[in-house]
């Protein structure tokens, strides 16, 4: 039997394997009977190999961690294997985001430094204490309920919260929370949150400054609107005061006058609204009454030659709403709707259901019309402001913009969905706990 002598070899470069030593990377030569032919300092420690030893094939010298890298022709490196664990929660400690890991009841069980400079709470003042430390008070507890019944399913939530830091201070929290799930159900609950505050701010600040820099266009584009709407008015009037006319031109005239400072007043709101960002009051609103009676009045709007349906579900959520806001982005979408029909007429169907959508419990509420529909070309531009392609005077392009901003102001979405031929629908979601 042959011995191995921990030294330098022939077989491999004193240099190498000196260099190898400084920096902790132990190394070793196999013969071509796969036993240790020669191994540096480091590699015989990790080896637990002594000054003369015989010599062994190498995979019984293996100890747990120890980890091997097979190098050119038979030299092995050997090095210490990190723990898997030890690595993740170096990671952990070593992200920009703030991570709580919690129990399956909500109880702090681990945080990383980032959580800390997010909530002022130390490690030792958060583990053992419920998430709910962080609650501020400011939020719809039905946004709580679908968070929790959303995880406690085994599914991931994603939303922004208003919670409260240490010291008081109140913030943005954007968290998206996954439930660890094993045989036994959800055991764990893993947070990622970022403070979104600032970034809010600027974006809201940032589409006020986009607002306000196209007002000039704005003017221009309302004021033929505008005039078009006056002239009735003031030829109505010059017709009245000139002469007694008979009973039934004054009832024509007083109509028309009546149906045009209409049009002028909602004209004017709509660029309010557009000008204010589409904001208001919001109050828990029943939707099933609230939306039966705007179906009410939009269906005397439409033309005869236009089918007006609607099917709205009973029972729907309660929403926070701002009711005078959504009328008008209905409003907006039902004149659409008339004008994409032409005067041949067609279809218009009102719906509203019960939905989900990315863990929260809403209401979906569509405008369809089984018009000709729009190439993708011109449905790309649909939502932008001053966008139209009505002919002048029959439209500003705020129609579409101001529905997607009363969405946004709701915290919900539109969606259009259009082709060719195969007519147009309009799909809004309107979320639970809406502030």
């Amino acid at each position: 039997m042959t011995t191995l002598a921990i030294t330098q070899s022939a077989h491999l470069e004193p240099e190498l394997g000196r260099s190898l030593d400084l920096v902790g990377v132990g190394a070793c030569e196999l013969d071509d009977a796969g036993q240790v032919r020669w191994a540096n300092g480091h590699g015989a420690r990790l080896l637990g190999l002594t000054g003369a030893a015989s010599s062994r094939r190498l995979e019984d010298l293996v100890r747990p961690g120890v980890r091997l890298v097979r190098g050119p022709g038979n030299l092995v490196l050997v090095t210490e294997a990190v723990d898997t664990l030890e690595l993740q929660r170096a990671a952990l400690e070593a992200v920009g985001n703030a991570v709580v890991i919690t129990d399956e009841r909500g109880v702090v069980e681990y945080i990383n430094p980032a959580f800390t400079r997010l909530t002022g709470f130390t490690r030792e003042e958060a583990t053992g204490r419920s998430i709910r430390m962080l609650k501020s008070g400011q939020q719809d507890s039905r946004v709580y309920d679908g968070l929790w019944s959303t995880i406690l399913a085994g599914a991931t939530w994603t939303g922004t919260l208003v919670n409260r830091r240490k010291d008081g201070a109140l913030y943005l929290d954007e968290s998206t929370i996954t439930p660890v799930v094993d045989h036994r159900g959800v055991r764990h609950f893993i947070a990622v949150k970022r403070d979104v505050t600032t970034e809010r701010r600027l974006a809201a600040l940032a589409e006020r400054g986009e607002r306000i820099d196209v007002l000039g266009h704005l003017a221009a584009a309302v004021a033929h609107d505008l005039a078009n709407l006056l002239t009735p008015l003031s030829s109505g009037a010059e017709v009245l005061l000139k002469s007694p006319p008979d009973e039934a031109l004054v009832h024509d005239i007083a109509q028309d006058m009546s149906d045009v400072s209409k049009r002028a007043v909602a004209l004017v709101r709509q660029l309010l609204d557009f000008a204010r960002g589409g904001k208001g009051l919001m109050t828990a609103t029943e939707p099933t009454p609230l939306l039966r009676s705007y179906a009410r009045q939009l269906g005397r709007l439409v033309p005869s030659q236009v089918r007006f349906e609607v099917d709205i579900a009973d029972g729907l959520p309660t929403l926070s709403l701002d009711a005078m806001r959504l009328y008008q982005a209905l409003l907006n979408l039902c004149v659409n709707a008339v004008d994409a029909l032409g005067p041949g007429g067609g279809r218009i169907l009102l719906t509203a259901r019960a939905a989900r959508r990315d863990g929260q419990d809403g209401v979906e509420v569509r405008v369809s019309d089984d018009g000709p529909g729009m190439e993708q070309e011109i449905a790309a531009h649909a939502f932008e402001p001053f966008f139209t392609t009505k002919p002048p005077g029959k439209g500003t392009g705020l129609g579409l913009a101001t529905v997607r901003q009363v969405m946004n102001a709701h915290g919900g979405s539109v969606v259009l969905d259009t082709a060719p031929g195969a007519g147009t629908t309009f799909t809004l979601f309107l979320p639970g706990g809406a502030r």
